[in-house]
């Protein structure tokens, strides 16, 4: 197995030798870097290096934020949030 992150640790890639017909599981640990509002959801892409036409695609909803919920000082009244933070 070969493992490579890029775009600066934001994208993993997780290479097999081969495959069989028993599961084969890993662990990928993410942080949110930065508070996001409307944040796009996270897929994972799994397909065969020989055939790309055999591929399977999961995706991922992380907890969605509102802006009010993230924003900060000057911010806050621009949007005209109910709560100050």
């Amino acid at each position: 197995m070969k493992i490579k992150l890029l775009n600066q640790g934001t994208n993993v890639r997780v290479y097999y030798n081969s495959l069989g017909e028993f599961d084969s599981c890993f662990i990928v640990k993410a942080e949110r870097r930065y508070d996001v509002a409307l944040h796009r959801p996270a897929h994972v892409v799994v397909y065969d290096a020989v055939d790309k036409n055999v591929f399977a695609i999961k995706k991922y909803d992380g907890i969605v934020n509102q802006p009010c919920d993230i924003c900060q000082d000057e911010d806050c009244e621009t949007m005209a949030c109910k709560v100050a933070k």
